[in-house]
């Protein structure tokens, strides 16, 4: 679990924190990473980083959540500065937004934990849903948590394939991808 209080302190060690165990992550095998070995690229104690995280796969869930938790608010924006409502038409800027901010996804494919991205996402997607309660309203409740984990799974599962293909798609082609897919499901479902 991670404990990051909401001081500029607090959350410049969690980045340093961050940015060490992503060096770290490319030089060497996840498994072999110690809690010294951060604290030492880093720059700072021990204290320091047991006062935010209790183990190191905590920093990338706390740096997973937060990127999420942007995607959210980068979503309502774009929903709001263009007047799009929720659906199909947020599919390219939720393809914007991580072509920006990849490193996070970069680094748990590399030491195999697309679980935390999985589960960050679906707690956002869920409050997402909450907030916008009318998505769902033709939806029986028994089928809202299906409907969850077929958008977190084809979400997770497209950017993990971009990343893997490197990167070369636009979010552009990504979400015209995407969309063309959705189209052809609804199309065999409704002939």
């Amino acid at each position: 679990m991670y404990h990051i209080s909401n001081d500029k302190r607090s959350f410049q060690s969690s980045e340093w924190i961050f940015e060490a165990l992503g060096d770290l992550i490319i030089q060497k095998n996840y498994e072999e990473i110690s809690i010294t070995d951060i604290v030492n690229r880093a720059n700072i104690g021990r204290s320091t980083f047991y006062r935010n995280f209790d183990h190191k796969e905590d920093v990338l869930r706390f740096k997973c959540d937060q990127k999420c938790m942007e995607l959210k608010e980068f979503l309502f924006d774009y929903q709001n500065k263009n007047a799009v409502p929720p659906g199909p038409a947020s599919t390219k800027p939720f393809f914007t937004y991580w072509s920006a901010n990849s490193v996070v996804i970069e680094l748990l494919i590399k030491v195999n934990r697309i679980d935390i991205l999985n589960d960050s996402y679906a707690d956002i997607l869920k409050k997402y849903y909450d907030d916008n309660a009318y998505v769902l309203d033709e939806i029986p409740v028994k089928y809202v948590e299906y409907i969850l984990a077929a958008n977190v799974g084809s979400s997770i599962g497209v950017l993990v394939q971009w990343i893997k293909n490197g990167k070369r798609d636009s979010p552009d082609d990504l979400a015209e991808i995407v969309i063309l897919q959705l189209m052809q499901n609804f199309y065999r479902l409704n002939f």
